[in-house]
């Protein structure tokens, strides 16, 4: 079975206030020489503790695979480039589906 790792935009559903847009990461954290995959969710302009709660993720785009970083400011510069990348994808993915 292959898996996908890597950096997804995604809409979160099941919070209050709608669909919510996001940053995911599928992966091991090989930065912190991880070994079991995680899915971990950055929702965008949110700042409530959800642990517990569930909710839905749906996977928009893939941004990128899964990189291992020597230092964790790279990673961290690396973590803001994809929000933006996310935002920007689906703000064209929100477009497109106005228009139709």
């Amino acid at each position: 079975k292959r898996q996908v790792m890597g950096i997804f935009a995604v809409h979160v559903h099941g919070l209050s206030g709608g669909t919510r847009e996001a940053v995911a990461s599928v992966g091991t954290r090989p930065t912190f020489n991880g070994t079991k995959p995680l899915l971990e969710v950055h929702i965008f302009d949110f700042d409530r503790d959800i642990y517990g709660q569930y909710i839905h993720v749906d996977f928009i785009a893939r941004l990128r695979g899964q990189v291992k970083y020597d230092e964790v400011s790279e990673l961290v510069a690396q973590m803001h480039r994809d929000a933006d990348n996310a935002r920007s994808i689906l703000a064209d993915h929100s477009a497109r589906g106005r228009a139709t």
